[in-house]
C-alpha cells in the first residue's frame, strides 16, 4: 500500500485521507476512486477505466460515477471554493491534478493510524 501527500492532504491507501492531520471520512467508493486517481495523476482516465477500477467490472451508469466524483470533490474541499483537484474533460473522463503529488513511505498522521478507511463515512454524508 502506498501513501501520498498533495496540497495539505495526506492519503494512505490503507488508512484513509486526512487534511492537516484531521480525518476526512470517505465512503468505500470514494476511497477506491481516490486510490485510482493517486495512482494515475495528471492522466486522463476515461469513464470506462474509472468504472472498471472502482466498481470492479460491475455495471453502473455514468451517473453513479459522476455522483461519486462529485462527492469526492466535496471531501477535497471543492465545494468551498478550493482549487479543483479533479477536472472533468467533457465526454471523455476525469484528470486528477494535484499540486506536487508525492508518493512515498509517509507515516500516517496519528489520527489515521489504526483507522478503518470507511469508518464514520455514513455520519459524514448524513
Amino acid at each position: 500500500m502506498a501513501s501520498y501527500s498533495f496540497d495539505s492532504y495526506t492519503f494512505d491507501e490503507q488508512h484513509g485521507l486526512a487534511f492537516e492531520g484531521k480525518i476526512i471520512p470517505l465512503s468505500p467508493l470514494q476511497h477506491r476512486l481516490l486510490i485510482t486517481f493517486c495512482r494515475n495523476p495528471n492522466t486522463l482516465l476515461s469513464k470506462t477505466d474509472l468504472i472498471e477500477a472502482v466498481w470492479n467490472h460491475t455495471y453502473v451508469s455514468e451517473v453513479s460515477l459522476a455522483r461519486t466524483v462529485h462527492e469526492l470533490r466535496q471531501r477535497l474541499g471543492g465545494g468551498h471554493g478550493a482549487k479543483q483537484l479533479i477536472v472533468s474533460v467533457y465526454g471523455r473522463g476525469y484528470v486528477f491534478q494535484p499540486h506536487q503529488l508525492r508518493s512515498e513511505a509517509i507515516t500516517p498522521p496519528p489520527a489515521l493510524r489504526n483507522q478503518d478507511p470507511s469508518a464514520g463515512w455514513m455520519a459524514a454524508v448524513s
